[in-house]
C-alpha cells in the first residue's frame, strides 16, 4: 500500500473516531432531551460522513451497519419517530461496534454486525433501506429534454466529458437535504462552486435567491452539476442520498470516448461499470471537511482547482501533525531553552558592561520565551477530550447498579500537556467508578436520609497558582473513618496502635493504601482493592497529588492539583553542601530566613523531629543535606555565623520545610529522564543542565516527605475575624518593611507572590518610567513615594527589593527597603489616616503602622 494511501486511511480513522465522540455525547444528550433536533443533526451528520468514507474504501460492513443507523436517524429527523431510552440504547451499541471495528480495520469485514442490525430494523420499514436497484436511473430519463428544460447546448456536456468531469443530475430537498445541515440554499449552492461548475439550475439562481426562508424549505431544486468526484465522494460532499442524483455520463445512449494525451497515453471516458480500463490519475485538491483535510486522487480540472485554492485562502486551515514530530519540536524548543540560559550566564559575568549586547541578549531572551511557549501550545489539550468520555460510564454504571445518576462537567476547555491527559484517563476512571460504586447511595437510601433520589457527582478543572486543579465531588454517604481503620487493621495495613493515634483525616486517607477495599464481594465494578491506589500512584508519577475530603452523611471532595506540563519548568536553584538542586516553583510557597538569635527560640524538636514556629503555626523541618545523604552533619542551632534558610514547600494543601545551603535563583529548566543508575533512587524525578553547564537533579518533593514519615498539618487559613467581646478583631498574617526612612508599613502575605533583592543594573529606563525583566517578563516599577504623600527615602544607595504581587494579571511590581519582620497579628484597623492606596494605620510595638491597599495601588498606577 502507497504511503498516501495510508495516510488517507489514517486520516479517515482520525475523523471516524472523532465523529464516533460527537455519536455519542449527542445520543447521551438526546436521552434527556430528545426533542433537540440539532443534536439529531448533528448525529446524522457524522454518522453520514462515517458512511461515505467507509463506501470509499469499499469495508462493505462498516457501510452496511452506519447506513441502517442513519436511516433510523434520517426517521427522527423528519418526525415519523421519537428516540427513547431503547432507541439510543441499540445506536450506542452500533456505536460501539463501529468503534470496535475501526481499532481493528483488517478484520471489520468479519464482523457480525446481524443483531444489531436486525434490531435498529424493528423500527424501520424494510422498503426505506435504499438499494442500489432504488437509485434515481439515468435509462429512465429523456437526456435531449433535460437539457432542453435546463437551456443547454448538448456541446457543453461533451467538452467536459472530454476532460474526464463528471456530469451530475441532482434533485435537492431545501428542508431535509439543506436546512437540516444549517444552511440555506444560497449556501449550499456556493458550497457546490468550491468543488465544481453549477451548469444551471430550476428555478434559475435568481429565484432562488429572490426566495425567503419558507419558500426555500418548501422547494425542491433540480441542478445540473459538473464536477471531478466520482460518485462515491460527491454523495459525501453533495450531501444527499444516491438515490437523489445520477451520473448522466453514463447515459445508454452516449458512447465512451477515447481521449489520447500529449505523451501518448489512452484515457477512457463515460463507461459503465462493466468498461472500466486503467486512467490516469491525477491528484485533486484536498476535500475540504470540516476542520480536517482528506487528500483524494481522481481526475480534475483547473478551474476547480483555481477555485478551491482561492476558498482555502479565505478561510482558516488546520494540519495534521505526527506526534513525534511535535515531541522532537519540544525536545529543541527544550535545547533552545538551555542555550538562552546558558547565554545570560556568560553576558551577566562577562560582557554586563556592554549596554548594547545587554540588550540585545536580553531581546533574543524575550522571543526564545515566546516561540518556547508557542511550541509548548501544540501539545496543549482540553481535558474535555478525557471529561467527555465519563457520561457515557455513569449512564452504564447508574443502570448497572440501579443507581440515579447525574453527571455535571466544568472546565472541560482547560487545557494540559497531551502527556499528562494521556496519563489522567486510568485514574479517573477508577475514582469515578469507586464513586458510582461506593460513594452514591440508592434512590431508596438517599431518600430515607431526605436527599433527592438522585446522586449528583461533579467533576472540575480550574487553574490555581500555576497549576490545574481536578475535584471530583460528590453528595454521597462520605467516608467513614471507624470503618476505614477497622477494615486496615483487618487487612494487616495497619496495627490497632497506629489506627487508635491516628487523627480523622489520616485514617480516612488510608482508602489510598495498596490492596485497600470496604467491598465485601468482588464485581465488575470494584472490589479488588486497585481503584484509589492506582489513583494515587499515577498521579504522582506526572508530577501531581492527591487530596481528599469527606464529611460522614454529606459527600466526598477528591482533589488532585497537576502541573500544566512536564517539559519546560520554571524551577530554584538551591545548593547543598557543593551540590546544587532544582526544586519545581510550582511546589514552593515561600522561603524563609532565620539569623542566629532566633534559631533556638523559633525551632524545637518533637519526637525527633525538627519543627519551625511560622506564625504560630508548626512546620515540619527537613536537612536536605541529611535526608540526601550527603553527609551526616546535623543542623547546628545558634551558629552566629550561619544563617539558616527554608524553602517551604507545599503538597496539596499541607507544608514541609526544606533545610538548605544556598538560595541561587529562578531559572527555566528542561526536565530531563532520570540515569538508568540513579532509577533505584525515588528521591529525585529528574535532572536538567543548568546555565552554568553544571547538571542539577530535580527534587520529588512528595518521596521526600515520604521517606522522612513526616506528620503534616494541613495549613489553617491565613485571615479570621474574631469576634470578640468588645469589638470585631482582624487576625491577619503581615509583612512589616520601611520605606529607607521612619515610615513603616505593612501589606497581607497573602496579597505577595513572592520578594527578591533589586540590583541597579536589573533596572531599565524608559524615559520617565522603570521598568525590570523577570521570568522573562518585563515589570514596571512602583516606588511609594512617587504615589502616596510619603518621605522619598533618605538614603539612595540604600539596599532594595521588589516585590510581587500575587496577581497574574498584573505586570507591575513594589520597591520596598528594609523588610523588619513578617507575623501573625490581631488588631482594629484605625480609618483616621486612609487613603487612596491606604486602608488605614495600626500600631504594631508602638510603631504607627500604614496598611497598604494593593488593588487601589495598581490602579492609581494604571
Amino acid at each position: 500500500m502507497s504511503d498516501d494511501m495510508n495516510d488517507l486511511i489514517n486520516t479517515f480513522l482520525d475523523e471516524s473516531n472523532e465523529h464516533l465522540e460527537t455519536i455519542e455525547t449527542g445520543l447521551l444528550n438526546l436521552e434527556k432531551d430528545n426533542s433537540n433536533k440539532e443534536m439529531i443533526n448533528d448525529i446524522f451528520r457524522a454518522i453520514h460522513s462515517i458512511k461515505g468514507g467507509a463506501g470509499m474504501f469499499g469495508l462493505e460492513k462498516l457501510t452496511e451497519l452506519s447506513h441502517v443507523m442513519e436511516e433510523l436517524l434520517s426517521k427522527a429527523r423528519n418526525d415519523e419517530i421519537l428516540l427513547e431510552t431503547k432507541q439510543v440504547e441499540i445506536l450506542l451499541k452500533g456505536s460501539d461496534l463501529l468503534m470496535s471495528m475501526f481499532a481493528d480495520l483488517d478484520s471489520s469485514e468479519n464482523t457480525d454486525i446481524k443483531d444489531i442490525k436486525e434490531q435498529i430494523m424493528t423500527w424501520l420499514d424494510p422498503v426505506e433501506i435504499i438499494n442500489e436497484s432504488d437509485f434515481l436511473n439515468i435509462n429512465d430519463l429523456d437526456i435531449t429534454q433535460l437539457l432542453i428544460d435546463f437551456s443547454l447546448n448538448e456541446k457543453i456536456i461533451e467538452e467536459r466529458v472530454k476532460q474526464g468531469i463528471e456530469i451530475y443530475y441532482l434533485i435537492v430537498n431545501g428542508e431535509k437535504d439543506v436546512f437540516a445541515n444549517g444552511q440555506d440554499l444560497p449556501q449550499y449552492l456556493s458550497g457546490l462552486e468550491q468543488m465544481g461548475e453549477t451548469l444551471g439550475t430550476i428555478p434559475d439562481m435568481f429565484a432562488i435567491h429572490d426566495m425567503n426562508e419558507e419558500e426555500q424549505k418548501s422547494a425542491q431544486i433540480k441542478i445540473i452539476y459538473s464536477t471531478a468526484m466520482d460518485s462515491d465522494l460527491a454523495e459525501i460532499i453533495l450531501a444527499i442520498p444516491k438515490s437523489q442524483f445520477c451520473n448522466i455520463n453514463q447515459a445508454k445512449d452516449k458512447p465512451s470516448i477515447k481521449i489520447t494525451t500529449k505523451d501518448g497515453e489512452e484515457l477512457v471516458v463515460n463507461r459503465s461499470k462493466s468498461e472500466k480500463k486503467e486512467t490516469k490519475t491525477i491528484e485533486a485538491p484536498p476535500i475540504i471537511t470540516g476542520s480536517t483535510e482528506t487528500v483524494i486522487k481522481a481526475p480534475t480540472e483547473k478551474k476547480i482547482r483555481k477555485k478551491v485554492a482561492s476558498t482555502k485562502s479565505t478561510s482558516e486551515e488546520t494540519l495534521r501533525v505526527k506526534v513525534n514530530q511535535l515531541n522532537t519540536l519540544v525536545g529543541l524548543a527544550g535545547e533552545l531553552v538551555l542555550a538562552r540560559n546558558q547565554l545570560l550566564q556568560v553576558t551577566d559575568n562577562h560582557l554586563k558592561s556592554d549596554s548594547n549586547v545587554t540588550s540585545l541578549v536580553k531581546n533574543f531572551s524575550m522571543i526564545i520565551s515566546d516561540l518556547q511557549e508557542q511550541i509548548m501550545n501544540t501539545r496543549m489539550q482540553p481535558i474535555g477530550s478525557v471529561f467527555n468520555k465519563f457520561p457515557r460510564v455513569i449512564r452504564d454504571l447508574g443502570a448497572q447498579l440501579d443507581k440515579t445518576i447525574e453527571l455535571e462537567i466544568i472546565g472541560s476547555e482547560i487545557e494540559l500537556d497531551k502527556t499528562i491527559i494521556e496519563a489522567l484517563s486510568d485514574p479517573l476512571t477508577h475514582l469515578i467508578r469507586n464513586v458510582a460504586d461506593h460513594g452514591l447511595e440508592t434512590p431508596q437510601e438517599r431518600q430515607s436520609t431526605g436527599k433527592s433520589s438522585t446522586g449528583h457527582l461533579q467533576l472540575k478543572a480550574f487553574h490555581e497558582s500555576g497549576q490545574v486543579i481536578l475535584e471530583v465531588i460528590d453528595d454521597g454517604k462520605g467516608i467513614d473513618p471507624v470503618k476505614i481503620s477497622e477494615k486496615s487493621v483487618e487487612k494487616g495495613i495497619i496495627t490497632q496502635e497506629q489506627a487508635d493515634a491516628m487523627p480523622k483525616e489520616e485514617k480516612i486517607k488510608l482508602i489510598f493504601a495498596p490492596g485497600f477495599s470496604t467491598k465485601e464481594e468482588v464485581s465488575s465494578v470494584s472490589g479488588r482493592g486497585v481503584g484509589m491506589d492506582v489513583v494515587k500512584t499515577n498521579i504522582e508519577k506526572i508530577g501531581g497529588t492527591v487530596d481528599l475530603v469527606s464529611e460522614l452523611g454529606v459527600g466526598t471532595t477528591v482533589r488532585m492539583t497537576l502541573p500544566l506540563t512536564l517539559a519546560i519548568v520554571s524551577s530554584l536553584i538551591i545548593r547543598v553542601k557543593k551540590l546544587k538542586f532544582i526544586i519545581p516553583q510550582v511546589n514552593i510557597e515561600e522561603l524563609v530566613t532565620i539569623d542566629a538569635k532566633n534559631q533556638i527560640e523559633r525551632i524545637k524538636t518533637i519526637q525527633n523531629c525538627m519543627v519551625l514556629k511560622l506564625r504560630d503555626q508548626l512546620l515540619p523541618l527537613i536537612s536536605l543535606n541529611q535526608v540526601l545523604g550527603i553527609d551526616d552533619d546535623k543542623v547546628q542551632l545558634g551558629n552566629k555565623e550561619k544563617t539558616l534558610k527554608v524553602v517551604v514547600v507545599k503538597l496539596g494543601q499541607q507544608r514541609i520545610g526544606l533545610i538548605v545551603d544556598q538560595i541561587i535563583g529562578i531559572e527555566e529548566i528542561v526536565v530531563k529522564p532520570i540515569s538508568e543508575f540513579l532509577n533505584f533512587n525515588h528521591l529525585y524525578s529528574g535532572a536538567s543542565i543548568l546555565g552554568d553547564g553544571d547538571v542539577a537533579l530535580i527534587i520529588d518533593i512528595l518521596e521526600i516527605a515520604k521517606q522522612e514519615n513526616v506528620t503534616i498539618t494541613k495549613t489553617e487559613p491565613i485571615i479570621n475575624i474574631i469576634d470578640d467581646s468588645s469589638s470585631k478583631y482582624t487576625q491577619q498574617d503581615l509583612l512589616l518593611f520601611n520605606n529607607s526612612n521612619e515610615e513603616q508599613f505593612a501589606i497581607p502575605v497573602c496579597n505577595i507572590k513572592r520578594i527578591q533583592a533589586l540590583e541597579p543594573n536589573m533596572v531599565q529606563h524608559v524615559g520617565d518610567k522603570e521598568y525590570v525583566e523577570l521570568d522573562n517578563q518585563t515589570l514596571s516599577i512602583i516606588r511609594l513615594e512617587n504615589l502616596l504623600n510619603i518621605q522619598a527615602p533618605i538614603d539612595s544607595d540604600s539596599e532594595e527589593n521588589i516585590l510581587i504581587f500575587n496577581d497574574d494579571n498584573d505586570k507591575s511590581c513594589l520597591v520596598i527597603h528594609k523588610i523588619i519582620d513578617s507575623l501573625q497579628i490581631k488588631y482594629i484597623l484605625d480609618q483616621d489616616l486612609a487613603s487612596t492606596g491606604i486602608s488605614g494605620s495600626l500600631l504594631i510595638d508602638k510603631k504607627l503602622t500604614l496598611l497598604l491597599n494593593y488593588k487601589e495601588l495598581l490602579k492609581m498606577v494604571n
